[in-house]
């Protein structure tokens, strides 16, 4: 090799490792930075407090299970929980970190499946997208889902190409810590074989008549028989609980059953695909949704059969879940954003052989979109521009926590030597549990919920107030219904968008 060339394959190394040392620099900036100004979410606020009581109490790991959740996302907080002394900055932690593995795993899967320039644009977009962006912000288990699927099908790619044990061990890992995080998780148990199952038929030179009379066909049948009996066992970990059989009871209070469903078959499927395509609009913006059109017409002509596969595999449990969730939110599917990922890195790729200035004006509009996003996100989170079920969600309903962080600083800032009783409305959620999470260790806080409006100031309350401690109540104005404010002082108001407020009342008699 001539000097000159040799200095041109440093300068392209070097390039490359700068370019990836940015793409992780930008990550964990995008992911960490202000990390809880974005105020805490109803489900956020549950899932911490049940981690900080599985720390408190380990015999308790089955607690999120007694609701019918899985309880993987709960047991990894509960171990941040000793790294970090805000409990949400413990519980967003984990899913930015699995989100950088999802980062990886999509970098890699991409490697394998199409090729390096593909793989770097995917990654880049996993980084850039706002639908990671939003929720690999917070403290919900759909991004820590989303992750191993990820790197369950990319190990079902590898375990096609390499029959080793470990390859095996560690998909059945990834599958089963999968299930052990959401009921969705289930689902990829089918699916993850016959994506492996596929691309090790695209592999093989003869007919499949011929494949299964090799030696190494059953070899590797095997290998994806004990990864399927590995993620069983894992999952099988939860029967020890008392209460397992909660989830399949809540997931009925969730999903509609068969007989709903053969009653209106397209009902509530439509109308979900419908907010499907709208959260896609939102979430991963409608260039990038452009390049992953571009992306499925270019693999369709070139008749990549085994790649379009796979991809659709990834994406299909979409129309099942619309069909059959009575609930139905972008978080559900997350996961379904890896595959678009990946046909827009194929669509840029190809719209680059085609035209340099399309390409470049492509990716000026799908940065502006992105970046225009992570900003409102980074530095004022309730304009953060959310579809309007999200918003209302995440932002201005009562399942958004404005003003908690504030309201916990405040009783922290309080004489050590009072005892305080605060009461909230509602027992499970937002509050009282946003609060409780703060204050987990103190004998002298205690917080308490109630009913969902608060009609009349708890007799607990009044109780304590007689007994010489110090009484607050915390509601939201939507469900404050006193008339007679007498024997309350508003000590501050927490307003959010649309109208409602989280207010801060001490009582004084």
């Amino acid at each position: 090799m001539s000097k000159a060339k040799y200095l041109a394959v440093v300068a392209r190394k070097k390039m490359f490792y700068g370019g990836i040392l940015t793409l992780i620099l930008f990550y964990f900036f995008s992911r960490f930075y202000s990390l809880t100004s974005f105020p805490i979410f109803c489900d956020e606020a549950i899932y911490i407090r049940w981690a900080q009581v599985i720390k408190s109490i380990p015999s308790l790991w089955w607690v999120p299970l007694s609701d019918g959740k899985q309880p993987l996302f709960m047991w990894l907080v509960s171990g941040t929980l000793y790294l970090w002394h805000d409990p949400l900055i413990a519980g967003r932690f984990v899913s930015g970190v699995a989100g950088f593995g999802e980062l990886a795993a999509i970098y890699y899967l991409a490697r394998n499946v199409f090729k390096g320039r593909v793989a770097i644009l995917a990654a880049l977009l996993y980084a850039l997208v706002p639908f990671m962006l939003f929720f690999n912000r917070l403290a919900l288990v759909d991004g820590l889902l989303s992750f191993l699927i990820t790197v369950s099908f990319l190990l079902a790619i590898i375990l096609a190409r390499r029959r080793r044990l470990w390859i095996s061990l560690s998909l059945g890992i990834s599958l089963g810590g999968a299930m052990l995080t959401k009921s969705p998780g289930e689902v990829f148990l089918f699916i993850t074989p016959m994506v492996s199952l596929f691309w090790y038929l695209k592999q093989q030179p003869t007919s499949l008549r011929n494949v299964i009379k090799e030696r190494d066909f059953w070899r590797f049948a095997v290998y994806l028989a004990f990864a399927g009996l590995v993620a069983l066992s894992l999952y099988n970990l939860l029967r020890l609980a008392p209460v397992f059989y909660m989830i399949a009871r809540r997931n009925k209070d969730y999903l509609w059953g068969w007989n709903s469903l053969r009653q209106h078959p397209f009902d509530p499927l439509l109308p979900h695909l419908r907010d499907t395509w709208r959260y896609y609009i939102h979430y991963l913006t409608r260039p990038i949704l452009l390049a992953s059109a571009a992306g499925l017409i270019y693999l369709l002509k070139q008749r990549r059969w085994p790649e379009i596969l796979i991809l659709t595999l990834w994406w299909l449990p979409v129309i099942p879940m619309a069909a059959i969730a009575k609930v139905f939110t972008a978080r559900y599917i997350l996961y379904s954003a890896m595959p678009l990922l990946l046909l827009a890195a194929v669509g840029l790729i190809w719209i680059n052989k085609i035209s340099r200035w399309m390409f470049f004006l492509l990716m000026a509009a799908i940065l502006f979109a992105t970046l225009s996003f992570g900003a409102k996100l980074w530095s004022n989170p309730l304009e953060t521009p959310l579809p309007k079920d999200e918003y209302r969600g995440y932002i201005s309903d009562w399942t958004a926590g404005e003003g908690i962080r504030e309201i916990a600083r405040y009783l922290r800032q309080q004489p050590k030597d009072e005892r305080i009783v605060v009461a909230t409305e509602g027992f499970f959620g937002t509050l009282p549990n946003g609060l409780q999470i703060y204050f987990d260790k103190s004998s002298k806080i205690t917080v308490i919920g109630g009913s969902v409006e608060t009609t009349k100031i708890p007799a607990t309350l009044l109780n304590a107030r007689r007994a010489g401690d110090k009484a607050y109540l915390v509601v939201n104005s939507s469900r404050f219904k006193v008339k007679n404010t007498n024997g309350l002082k508003l000590i501050s108001r927490y307003p959010k968008p649309g109208g409602d407020a989280l207010l801060f009342w001490e009582v004084t008699d």
